[in-house]
C-alpha cells in the first residue's frame, strides 16, 4: 500500500513538475543520441511558419525588422537546447497552416484538434491559451449566457478559436477574418456583434485600439487549451526529440519564464507548486495512518528523491556545458558591466586564446570583437544598460566586418532574478567564406549569362560581315564591270541592313536588364530570343519553331525570363548534334501561364535528372559545358515565383515552365 502511494506520488510530482510521466522523464533526462541527432540534421535548418501579426504571441514589427513574442522566444530557446538553428518566417496565420501542411515550414505552434490531427503529429505541450468571447456592452447579460452562440460572430481564419465556433454556431452567424485585429475592426464597424479568439491577442488589440471601455469579455473562458507544436504527419520521427528538448527547458525553468514575461495571467510555477503542496499533504495525511514505519519509508524516499533531485542538477549544468561547448558559432557572455564571464570552446580556438584568460576581459578588448565598427559597441551599451530585456537589439542579426572576416552576430539576455537581465550572450558566426564562395557563384552565373549572349551575337554578325567583306574585294578588283558592281552594292546594302535588325535586336534585348516585373508580349520576347541562335543552328541544321499566340502576355521580371530561355535553348541546341529540331509553345492554364521547350536530342539519363540543376554539374563533353545553364534556370525561376519540370527519354526532352499569373492582350492582370 505505502510503495502504491509513494508511487503515484512520485509520478503525480513529476507531471506536475515537468509534464511527463516517470518513464517518459527517464526517456527525455538522457542525452541526444546519435539516431536523434541524424533526425535533427536531415531537417536541418528547421523552418519555423509563425503567426505574422498575433502580439503577444509573435508579431512582426515593420519599422524595427523584428519578430518578436512567446513564441518566437519559445523557438529561440529549443534552437539553442537543439544545438540546430530554427529559421522563423512569419506569415499570415492561414498561409503558416498551410505551408506546415505542404511541408514549406517544419513547426508551428498550435491547439492541437481531431481535425488537425489529419495532417499534423504533436508535441508536448509548451504553453497554455484561453479563448474568450468580447461584445459590446449592450450584449453583456447575452454573454453570462448561452445565448452568446446567437450573435453574429468573427473569427481569425484557420485558427482553432474556428474550428471551436463552428462546431458550436450556426454558420451564417461565423464571419472569418484574417487575423484578430481585423476581427475587431469588423466588431468596431458593426459588421459582427461579438469576436471570439485567444485571449492574450484579443487583450492586446482592445488595448491598442482603444476599445476596453466599450466592450466586455466574457468572465467564463470559451476554451482552455495546451498549445504545441505541430509538424507534418509524415516528418513525426522528429517529434520525440522535439520533446526531449521541451522537457529540457522545462526541467531549467526556462519555458516558465519565458510563459510569465508574456502572459504573467497564465497558469504559472506557482499554481504548480500549491498543488505540489496539496498533493504532499493528501499523501502525508495518509502515510501517517498508516504506521510510524511507512512514514519512516516516505521520509525515507523523499530523501532518496531529493538526492535524485541533486543528481539531475548536477548533469544538467554538465549537459549545458556539452552544449555551450559543442555549438559551432562562438559565443561570448557577458555581466552587466561589460566582462566576460564565459566564452565557449569556438570562441576559444577561432582567437587562439584559453577562456581562463579571456575571463574578466571588457568586451571593447575582446578578440573579433574589438575589430568591429565603433557603432556595434554602443549597441552592445545600450543593451547592457537595459535591465528588464526590452531592447531592440535583442534577437535581431548584424553582418559585421573586420580585418579577419565577416560575421553574423545576434545578442541574447539571460534572464536573472524577476525577469530582469543578468547577463548577456553574443553569439557569432563566421560566414566570410559563404559570403565569399555566394559572391563568386553570383558573379559567375552573370557571366555564363553573358557568354551566351554574345556568341548567339557573333554568330549572328559573322555573315553579314562576311557578305560585305566579299563584296568590298569584288569592288575593288573590277570595278568597271557594272553589273557586278550593283550585284556588290546590293549585297552591301542588304548585310547592313541585316546587321542593323540585328543590332536592333541586340537593344532591345539589352532593355532586359531592369529589376522590376513589367507585361511581356510572350511570343515577341521568344523570336527576340530565338533569333540569337540563327547562324548556330542552321551551321547545325537545326530548326526552331514557335508556336504562342500573340495575345498572351506575362507579367514577370524580364531579366530572369530571358536567362531562362536562353539557357534552355541552349541546353537543346547542346543536346542535338544535328538535323534536329527545337519547339516552343505556350497555353494558359487557369491563371498560369505554361510555357514548353522541347528538343529530339539525346535526352537525358534518368540517373543524371535528379543532378542537372546542380551548380558545375554536366554530362557533356569537357570544354563543352560549364555546368551552370541548368543551375541558372532553376534559380531565375525560385526568383520569379515559377515551377520548372522536366520530361525526357530517348529522342525527346521537354522542359515545362509555370508561370504564376498572365492575361491575353485587353485582360486584367491580377
Amino acid at each position: 500500500m505505502v510503495m502504491l502511494i509513494m508511487v503515484f506520488g512520485i509520478n503525480h510530482f513529476f507531471i506536475l513538475e515537468y509534464n511527463v510521466n516517470i518513464i517518459e522523464y527517464i526517456k527525455y533526462s538522457r542525452d541526444f543520441t546519435q539516431s536523434e541527432r541524424a533526425i535533427l540534421s536531415k531537417y536541418s535548418p528547421i523552418i519555423y511558419g509563425g503567426n505574422i501579426n498575433d502580439p503577444p504571441m509573435g508579431a512582426y514589427y515593420e519599422e524595427s525588422g523584428q519578430y518578436l513574442g512567446l513564441a518566437v522566444d519559445h523557438m529561440s530557446a529549443i534552437s539553442i537546447q537543439l544545438g540546430e538553428n530554427i529559421i522563423s518566417r512569419p506569415m499570415v496565420w492561414e498561409s503558416a497552416i498551410e505551408a506546415l501542411k505542404k511541408g514549406e515550414t517544419d513547426i508551428c505552434d498550435m491547439i492541437p484538434s481531431q481535425e488537425r490531427g489529419k495532417y499534423f503529429a504533436f508535441t508536448d505541450p509548451i504553453y497554455r491559451i484561453r479563448g474568450v468571447a468580447v461584445a459590446r456592452k449592450e450584449y453583456e447579460d447575452i454573454l453570462k449566457s448561452e445565448d452568446w452562440k446567437q450573435l453574429k460572430i468573427a473569427v481569425q481564419k484557420s485558427d482553432y478559436s474556428a474550428e471551436f465556433i463552428a462546431d458550436r454556431v450556426d454558420e451564417k452567424n461565423i464571419v472569418y477574418a484574417k487575423d484578430l485585429k481585423e476581427a475587431i475592426h469588423l466588431l468596431e464597424s458593426g459588421e459582427v456583434q461579438a469576436v471570439a479568439g485567444d485571449e492574450p491577442v484579443i487583450r492586446y488589440f482592445m488595448k491598442e485600439l482603444r476599445y476596453m471601455d466599450d466592450y466586455h469579455i466574457l468572465a467564463k473562458p470559451i476554451y482552455d487549451e495546451n498549445c504545441v507544436l505541430g509538424v507534418p504527419i509524415e516528418n513525426a520521427d522528429i517529434v520525440p526529440v522535439l520533446n526531449k528538448a521541451i522537457f529540457a527547458l522545462r526541467r531549467n525553468g526556462t519555458i516558465d519564464k519565458i510563459n510569465e514575461k508574456w502572459m504573467p495571467y497564465a497558469e504559472t510555477g506557482s499554481d504548480r507548486n500549491t498543488e505540489k503542496l496539496r498533493l504532499v499533504f493528501l499523501m502525508a495525511s495518509l502515510i501517517g495512518l498508516l504506521s510510524a514505519y511507512t512514514a519512516y519509508m516516505w521520509n525515507r524516499s523523499l530523501k532518496n528523491l531529493v538526492d535524485i533531485r541533486t543528481g539531475e542538477l548536477e548533469r544538467t549544468k554538465n549537459e549545458l556545458e556539452v552544449t555551450f561547448n559543442g555549438i559551432s558559432n562562438m559565443i561570448v557572455i557577458l555581466d552587466m558591466n561589460g566582462k566576460a564571464v564565459s566564452v565557449n570552446r569556438s570562441y576559444s580556438e577561432h582567437t587562439g586564446k584559453a577562456e581562463k584568460d579571456l575571463t574578466g576581459t571588457y568586451f571593447m578588448e575582446m578578440p573579433v570583437i574589438s575589430d568591429f565598427e565603433k557603432n556595434f559597441s554602443g549597441i552592445i551599451w545600450n543593451v547592457l544598460d537595459d535591465e528588464h530585456g526590452s531592447s531592440e537589439a535583442f534577437g535581431s542579426t548584424y553582418e559585421l566586418k573586420n580585418d579577419s572576416g565577416i560575421y553574423n552576430i545576434k545578442i541574447f539576455p539571460l534572464e536573472h532574478g524577476q525577469s530582469s537581465v543578468g547577463r548577456i550572450a553574443i553569439m557569432m558566426e563566421d560566414v566570410t567564406v559563404q559570403k565569399i564562395n555566394q559572391e563568386k557563384l553570383t558573379q559567375e552565373n552573370k557571366m555564363s549569362a553573358v557568354g551566351q549572349l554574345a556568341a548567339g551575337v557573333a554568330h549572328e554578325l559573322r555573315n553579314p560581315l562576311g557578305i560585305i567583306r566579299n563584296s568590298t574585294f569584288l569592288l575593288n578588283e573590277d570595278w568597271n564591270d557594272m553589273q557586278m558592281r550593283e550585284m556588290a552594292i546590293e549585297s552591301i546594302d542588304s548585310s547592313i541592313e541585316r546587321a542593323g535588325k540585328i543590332i536592333d535586336n541586340l537593344l532591345n534585348f539589352s532593355r532586359i536588364n531592369q529589376s522590376i516585373d513589367e507585361d511581356i508580349a510572350l511570343r515577341e520576347m521568344v523570336n527576340q530570343v530565338t533569333g540569337l541562335y540563327g547562324a548556330n543552328t542552321k551551321k547545325q541544321k537545326i530548326s526552331i519553331g514557335v508556336d504562342i499566340a500573340e495575345s498572351i502576355c506575362i507579367r514577370t521580371n524580364r531579366t530572369s525570363l530571358s536567362h531562362i530561355l536562353i539557357n534552355l535553348i541552349q541546353n537543346a541546341v547542346d543536346a542535338i548534334k544535328e538535323d534536329g529540331h527545337i519547339s516552343i509553345s505556350a497555353h494558359m492554364e487557369g491563371r498560369s501561364a505554361m510555357i514548353y521547350v522541347e528538343d529530339n536530342g539525346g535526352g537525358i539519363s534518368p540517373r543524371h535528372i535528379e543532378k542537372i540543376y546542380e551548380p558545375f554539374f554536366t554530362t557533356k563533353e569537357i570544354g563543352k559545358g560549364t555546368g551552370l545553364g541548368l543551375y541558372i534556370v532553376y534559380s531565375e525561376c525560385a526568383k520569379i515565383g515559377a515551377d520548372i519540370d522536366v520530361k525526357s527519354h530517348e529522342g525527346k526532352t521537354v522542359f515545362t515552365l509555370k508561370i504564376p499569373e498572365f492575361r491575353e492582350h485587353g485582360g486584367d492582370l491580377r
